[in-house]
């Protein structure tokens, strides 16, 4: 479940991270997402 999670979330949130970044303070919440890519 864990993998099919990340699959869909990945695409949609690597998008609205590089915003998200600059934008919001927001970036580390979603920094998890990296931990799983590597």
């Amino acid at each position: 479940a864990c993998v099919e999670e990340i699959l869909i979330t990945t695409p949609v949130t690597t998008a609205p991270t590089l915003t998200t970044s600059r934008t919001f303070p927001q970036a580390p919440p979603m920094t998890p997402g990296t931990d799983f890519e590597i």
